[in-house]
């Protein structure tokens, strides 16, 4: 089950306006820019932050380089690849036990691979929120 709260009730299916987005191991809050992954403690930069609130968005299908060059980073693929496979890394890291769970495609693009079926964390303490740092 995925639970998700728009922001704007003008355009409730947007995925770019949805507060928060809980799957899976995964839950993100857009408006405190916390993450809960797992039980595991992690510190996102802002870069690695919008890359996998833009994933999570995007998690039934393939991100292709230059679609996350110019809706994360808002520039052409060119100008970012260095960059976006820099932030794959470090989010990876960040992931812990769940990195294999963010796939590459190669020549491609990236993608999440949660089941539709992916039941949300349930909120036990167990969770632990993590904050967004500006680097």
């Amino acid at each position: 089950m995925i639970q998700a709260v728009p922001t704007s009730a003008s355009d409730p299916t947007e995925l770019s306006r949805v507060a928060s987005v809980e799957v899976g191991p995964f839950s993100l809050d857009r408006e405190t820019y916390t993450v809960c992954i797992g039980g595991t403690t992690v510190t996102l930069t802002s870069g690695d932050f919008d890359l996998f609130a833009f994933l999570l968005d995007n998690r039934h299908r393939l991100v292709g380089h230059r679609e996350l060059a110019r809706q994360v980073f808002g520039a052409s693929a060119g100008d970012t690849a260095l960059l976006i496979r820099v932030h794959i890394c470090t989010l990876r890291r960040a992931l812990g036990p769940h990195r294999d769970l963010l796939k590459t495609v190669r020549a491609r693009g990236y993608r999440i691979l949660i089941s539709k079926s992916a039941a949300p964390m349930s909120p036990p303490a167990a969770q632990v929120r993590v904050s967004l740092t500006h680097s």
